[in-house]
């Protein structure tokens, strides 16, 4: 919210300057985001005084100003407005002085010779009117620096979200007033009003009071429509509000100045004489101000006459009701809206105002009357309009003022200070709140009502300590026992899986959980079945969630900032693989991981489940080349390697890989990671159409695991004491077929060498003499070890046996002789 300093004047006397005006509100929670200078816009502009004014002797529409600009001498100028008149003090740039980026000079203008320029307000940026030039107001001395009649310095203040009041002029005054310990001076406005009643020339009306708490209206017969006076222009330009006319520019300023919105209305466009405040019928349409048509959305608040909406309420005027040149009567809106609904019709027309902003923020309903007075007033002064006695007030449920109970031991028992009872009581009031049942070391508080931010008596302290200032809070050392830290248990376990991670040499990526459907759609080129020539029929097809259907009911956003951010993500490979298409260019080895959330809802009838996943993506060299080693791309055997030392670092009961078909992944390169018969993940090469679909020219590995699945197998590590006798290796070869994967052949070594066995480990792989065609060989290093004696031969051997007869039952494995 832009401040200008001149405004808070008018209601609180600034003490200090503007420097440590700006630390004082920043620390007190309204952080001071800039100041800007208005009057450096006009530096070398002085003001000007027409002492002598005739026609041009060449030019029709010319005129010749003598002006007095505080020299011996006028100055002669040659302007083409004729607006201006002897008397008149205007703005004038003198040769060398500059307008933007225009540098004046003295020059002949149809054989006269100009001595300056004359403004315009659209000249000095202050409003868009080029039709005459600037009159200045209360006649300042000729001569005098521009910039000290019409300068200001404005405080450009992030105002948080709980407090609207502070989305005004009088709001942020009594902040400074509570800071600098003055008091505030806000006048009453008082419209002079005529005989004719408001109440027999407008009806209002509410349907429904949970939408629209209240409602009140002015009306003001006879008003003028021209142009603002300086000063308001000045404001609103100083404000970041463009002047439109005198009747606008009163709205935007009133709510400027309370923070209440306000919505005038042309009173001869409204049929009937009636404002009715209704939620929408189905195939209403709206023509708002800014000219845009709006199919309104059924329940939506409307503001509308007796026949037809006239306003989006708290967002928009409509355009058959705007007030225009020719407007006489004009009705004045003040109301209090349900923020829910202000938002819900923002968001939902992609219409975002200062009024709806404030409204979304739930304004006091009790400014209504006060900033309806205030308007009124300004524009029957402004105007020469007639001011209606009374207004139409409709305020079905009036809200009653909270009460809190407050003492001074919990005062200084959270802060940690020894504030007296009469500095808290002080502190408060200056900020509005009043006192009715009180003892010297407890009160009963009564809440103002634009103190929506309030509501227990922990907000009061925290008013207390942010108005005498967070550095008085003494430095001291807690006198109770810290309490013991407890570490959430999935916090730990995911700091677990990423430091081993970024031990194996991965690097962490962090991506936005929002992406599309069309890039969600490149994970489906690949097969979605088992094809003949690519992979086996008996090969599973894999599907822990159904891909396909996850990303064609994929959870979407309604008002995405970018098509590219429409649609949560079912995957992390989507996110994965464009990380590694962008850094392919710049990056040799590309190794990432991502743990984050992906959102499924395979059906439209269930509600979309969000889990935790992990994908690690490979990609690129596996090793730079030297003298000792030509360079080495990346295979599955590393993608392989990384996801088992994770698998083993974290505990986790060793997953079976079992061959698989999935639509990102290449057929017969792919496999799911399944333990105790429940897929947890699958890993494999990128399919090639979806790499090329990426953009991805290098062969590409990832997995992506379910991390909640996997937890769930996350076992206890016993501390083993090493055996004190020897180990016994044995080295042993079968003879399998093709088709009989390792990890199967492994598994049936495993149950069968029993609870001696330290290692089972596949070192060799062998086809071709003697193996028989459609056969292969795979040589295993076993290791056996007691605890309490030293194995025989004959125990060893006896467990090769047991081995030998199990695995042929199990695979129809044969020993290998030799």
């Amino acid at each position: 919210m832009k401040v200008p300093l001149s405004w808070l004047r008018d209601f609180v006397r600034v003490t200090v300057p503007v420097s440590q005006l700006e630390r004082l509100l920043t620390a007190a929670g309204l952080e001071v985001e800039g100041i800007a200078e208005t009057e450096s816009k006009w530096d070398g502009l002085v003001v000007g005084k027409i002492v002598a004014l005739g026609p041009h002797p060449n030019a029709d529409r010319l005129q010749v100003a003598q002006v007095d600009v505080g020299g011996d001498q006028p100055r002669t100028i040659v302007c083409g407005a004729h607006n201006i008149a002897v008397g008149q003090t205007v703005p004038v740039v003198l040769p060398g002085g500059h307008i933007g980026d225009t540098i004046i000079e003295q020059r002949k203008v149809r054989g006269v010779e100009s001595q300056g320029m004359m403004c315009s307000p659209r000249e000095l940026a202050i409003s868009d009117d080029h039709s005459g030039i600037l009159i200045l107001e209360d006649s300042p001395a000729p001569g005098s620096s521009l910039s000290t009649v019409l300068g200001d310095q404005v405080l450009d203040i992030y105002v948080t979200p709980n407090r609207p009041d502070c989305l005004s002029i009088r709001g942020i005054a009594r902040e400074i007033a509570a800071l600098l310990a003055q008091s505030v001076c806000f006048p009453t406005p008082a419209p002079v009003e005529s005989a004719e009643d408001t109440e027999r020339a407008v009806v209002v009306e509410i349907m429904d009071s949970t939408l629209c708490r209240r409602y009140a209206a002015r009306l003001v017969r006879g008003a003028k429509v021209g142009p603002s006076p300086n000063w308001l222009r000045a404001r609103l330009e100083a404000c970041g509000v463009r002047s439109i006319n005198n009747i606008v520019d009163v709205s935007n300023y009133v709510m400027l100045e309370f923070g209440q919105p306000l919505h005038i209305f042309d009173f001869a466009a409204i049929h009937g004489e009636r404002i009715v405040v209704r939620p929408s019928l189905p195939g209403e349409k709206i023509t708002t101000l800014d000219g845009s048509e709006h199919s309104i959305p059924e329940g939506t608040l409307l503001i509308c006459d007796a026949e037809r909406p006239v306003a989006l309420a708290g967002v928009m005027g409509g355009a058959n009701s705007e007030v225009s040149g020719s407007t006489t009567d004009v009705l004045i809106e003040s109301a209090s809206f349900s923020p829910t609904s202000i938002r819900t019709t923002s968001r939902s027309l992609n219409l975002r105002s200062e009024a709806s902003l404030r409204f979304e923020r739930n304004i006091d309903p009790e400014y209504v009357l006060p900033a309806l007075d205030r308007a009124a007033e300004m524009i029957a002064g402004l105007t020469g309009g007639t001011v209606l006695r009374g207004a139409v007030d409709v305020y079905p449920a009036p809200e009653p003022l909270r009460v809190i109970q407050l003492s001074l031991a919990d005062v200084n028992g959270l802060l940690g200070t020894n504030h007296s009872g009469s500095h808290v009581r002080t502190t408060l009031e200056r900020l509005g709140f009043a006192f009715t049942e009180e003892t010297q070391t407890s009160w009963t508080v009564l809440v103002p009502s634009y103190r929506r931010d309030v509501t227990l008596a922990v907000d009061l302290i925290e008013d207390v300590a942010r108005i005498t200032g967070y550095d008085q809070i003494p430095t001291t050392l807690p006198s109770t026992e810290q309490p013991a830290t407890h570490i959430d248990d999935w916090f730990a376990f995911e700091e677990r899986l990423r430091t081993t991670l970024i031990g194996l040499g991965l690097t962490e990526v962090v991506s936005y959980a929002l992406t599309s459907k069309e890039s969600l759609s490149r994970l489906l080129k690949g097969p979605a079945v088992s094809l003949p020539g690519e992979a086996s029929d008996a090969l599973p097809v894999l599907r822990p969630t159904d891909l396909r259907r996850c990303i064609e009911h994929g959870v979407t956003v309604r008002n995405p900032l970018s098509p590219d951010w429409s649609t949560m993500r079912v995957s992390l490979l989507d996110s994965a693989l464009r990380t590694l298409a962008a850094n392919a260019a710049s990056v040799t080895s590309r190794r990432l991981f991502e743990i984050g959330r992906v959102y499924e809802n395979c059906s439209p009838q269930e509600l979309p489940r969000e889990r935790a996943a992990l994908v690690i993506a490979l990609s690129g060299a596996a090793t730079e080349p030297s003298w000792q080693q030509p360079a080495h791309s990346i295979d599955f055997w590393d993608l392989k390697g990384a996801i088992e030392g994770v698998f083993a670092h974290l505990a986790v009961i060793a997953p079976s890989w079992v061959p698989c078909v999935h639509p990102s992944f290449h057929p017969g390169r792919t496999a799911s990671l399944t333990i105790d018969g429940r897929v947890i993940g699958v890993a494999g090469e990128l399919h090639p159409r979806c790499a090329g679909a990426y953009g991805l020219s290098d062969r590409s590995y990832l997995a992506e695991i379910d991390l909640e699945q996997l937890v769930r197998y996350n076992v206890s590590r016993d501390l083993v004491v090493p055996s004190r006798f020897p180990p016994v290796p044995l080295d042993v070869a079968f003879i399998v077929r093709d088709s009989v994967p390792a990890a199967a052949v492994l598994e049936s070594v495993a149950r069968a060498a029993g609870s001696l066995c330290r290692q089972v480990r596949l070192f060799d792989l062998y086809t071709g003499q003697p193996v028989p065609q459609g056969h292969k060989s795979l040589a295993l290093n076993l290791v056996f070890q007691a605890t309490d004696r030293t194995l025989t031969v004959d125990e060893v051997n006896s467990i090769r046996d047991h081995i030998r007869d199990q695995i042929a039952r199990d695979v129809g494995a044969v020993l290998r002789d030799s």
